[in-house]
């Protein structure tokens, strides 16, 4: 059976040419030209994921995107990718349940690639035992994920997002402190890293531990194979998540949030 999308857009030429061209690539497509009938549409016809403009007449994509997330008519798994003219507006989303954003004009390949990655980060996410979602909830109402890697990282974010969890992606150990100063992560999930310029690994863990309540806090060094064991010198009290393939890592993460959960 052909995935459904629905498109939601006041854009009627690009709505006509996404149509066409999702058409091509054996997509079942839905459209509609505001986040008031977007929502109607997306009860009634059950979409696997939706692409959705961001300023648009009424409702704008961002407070369409947020008053989905509480319909119980809609999946909430369901993967959304906001477009918009203005790259300016990937911002507002960070931590919404918006899968990726596209500025517009954007290239059809990219969209395309986004729209598989999507869906199949939903097929994954409504394969896992109820319980681990639960679990998930108890201990990581957010996750700080630091690193260098950022398309590895963006894709375990993009994981996290789907299953309800707020996740934020830190590229640079300055902002690391900036934004636990504003709120405090229930997790923190750090790629091993010593040799780069702008992100030290072992001295943001030490640096946390000095804080009594960070020093409460879940720290986990995701760490590939062949850097475990310097990971485990310099960090000896830190949880080790040791991967080989990048495919393993989403896998590996959720097993530990699970277990941290349960413990909680």
């Amino acid at each position: 059976m052909a995935h459904k999308i629905l498109i939601v857009d006041d854009e009627s030429g690009l709505v006509a040419e996404l149509r066409e061209l999702l058409t091509d690539f054996q997509y079942d497509v839905i459209t509609a030209k505001d986040g008031i009938e977007g929502m109607v549409r997306a009860k009634k016809e059950k979409p696997d994921l939706i692409i959705m403009d961001v300023l648009m007449p009424g409702m704008s994509g961002f407070e369409t995107a947020e008053a989905m997330k509480n319909l119980a008519q809609i999946d909430k798994h369901v993967p959304i990718i906001m477009i918009s003219g203005r790259p300016s507006m990937e911002n507002y989303f960070e931590g919404s349940k918006a899968f990726v954003f596209l500025s517009k004009p954007f290239n059809y390949k990219e969209l395309l690639e986004a729209i598989a990655e999507a869906l199949k980060q939903k097929e994954a996410a409504e394969h896992m035992p109820p319980v681990v979602a639960d679990d998930l909830g108890r201990i990581a109402k957010k996750v700080m994920i630091i690193g260098t890697e950022e398309a590895v990282l963006r894709k375990v974010k993009q994981t996290l997002q789907l299953l309800g969890i707020k996740a934020d992606l830190i590229l640079d150990e300055r902002e690391v402190f900036e934004k636990i100063e504003g709120e405090t992560p229930g997790v923190i999930l750090a790629e091993y890293c010593k040799r780069v310029e702008n992100l030290n690994t072992s001295a943001i863990y030490r640096e946390l531990k000095k804080d009594p309540v960070m020093k409460e806090i879940p720290f986990a060094v995701l760490c590939r194979e062949e850097d475990c064991l310097d990971a485990q010198l310099e960090m000896p009290e830190a949880e080790i998540i040791t991967f080989i393939e990048n495919t393993d890592l989403s896998r590996k993460i959720l097993s530990f949030l699970e277990a941290k959960g349960r413990q909680h």
